[in-house]
């Protein structure tokens, strides 16, 4: 059995890694728009790539600084933790069934899939952690 600190390694290893991915795809956008002067207008409208992957860089950060510390934080900070973590499965989850709805099938769509499981196991593995550490027995 892998101990509770390994798993949340792994946790936070792999949101660092869905960080950095993310980071490169904001510099790559950015660069994108800075070498194309006429779609400046696009990177102020909340709804650009570029705002997308920021933010989800930001939520990924997070989530690695997180994960790192969770047996230190609060009970408050662990629960932040693990809805952070429930949140980045979910828009997972609903982006790779959108990617089914609207796309071929391939081999995006099966990276989309095994991302949402990705994070998906990452919220389970918290919530085993955070359940386990707050098992608190009080007598009869």
């Amino acid at each position: 059995m892998v101990s509770s600190v390994a798993q949340l390694r792994v946790v936070a290893l792999w949101y660092a890694l869905l960080g950095a991915i993310c980071t490169v795809g904001a510099i790559v956008v950015f660069n994108i728009f800075w070498n194309h002067p006429r779609l400046w207008h696009e990177l102020a409208s909340p709804g650009s790539s570029l705002s997308i992957y920021i933010s989800t860089a930001v939520a990924f950060w997070v989530s690695t600084a997180l994960s790192l510390r969770y047996f230190v934080l609060s009970h408050a900070g662990q629960i932040v933790t693990l809805v952070v973590s429930i949140l980045l499965a979910l828009c997972s989850i609903l982006a790779a069934g959108r990617v089914t709805v609207t796309s071929p099938m391939g081999l995006g769509l099966m990276a989309w899939w095994g991302l949402a499981l990705a994070c998906s196991l990452c919220s389970l593995l918290l919530w085993r952690n955070g359940r386990a550490s707050n098992n608190r027995w009080r007598g009869p």
